[in-house]
């Protein structure tokens, strides 16, 4: 597996895996838009060479990590391609002097919270009718970057 930037030539394939894991996804131009953010930080995991099979979205602000979006396409989940994926993310953050992780995770997507959880992420709040379609409460969950073991 190659875990590398987002390029412009991958946003039809990372398109197709927010299409298939979320009900309101991202749309074309929202993608292409994150890859132009200065804050925003677009990282793909390859499983063959021009085969992605996850993403992750994370903006950088001072000295906090916000994961704004992550996915993995239907067919490779269960396998830990979050888990690579996200430690890549963390040992890349903790290289420019992040201290902290946050993110925000439906109420009801209890695979993702058991991922979040196991790496070491803390439920520290919720956001009431944070989503849309389907209107759903949001956990809010943190990592200290400088207490996680990367697996």
């Amino acid at each position: 597996m190659n875990i590398r930037r987002a390029q412009k030539a991958d946003i039809p394939s990372i398109l197709a895996i927010e299409q298939a894991s979320f009900s309101h996804p991202l749309s074309l131009t929202q993608l292409e838009n994150e890859l132009q953010l200065s804050h925003s930080h677009f990282f793909v995991i390859e499983s063959l060479p021009c085969v992605i099979t996850a993403y992750v979205i994370a903006w950088m602000l001072i000295d906090e990590l916000e994961i704004q979006d992550l996915a993995v396409h239907p067919n490779y989940r269960q396998q830990g391609i979050a888990k690579k994926l996200l430690n890549h993310v963390f040992l890349w953050a903790r290289e420019q002097q992040i201290k902290n992780v946050f993110l925000e995770v439906r109420h009801t997507q209890q695979a993702a919270q058991q991922c979040y959880l196991s790496l070491g992420f803390k439920c520290i709040g919720i956001r009431k009718n944070y989503y849309s379609l389907p209107i759903e409460d949001a956990m809010v969950m943190k990592l200290e970057l400088s207490l996680h073991n990367f697996k």
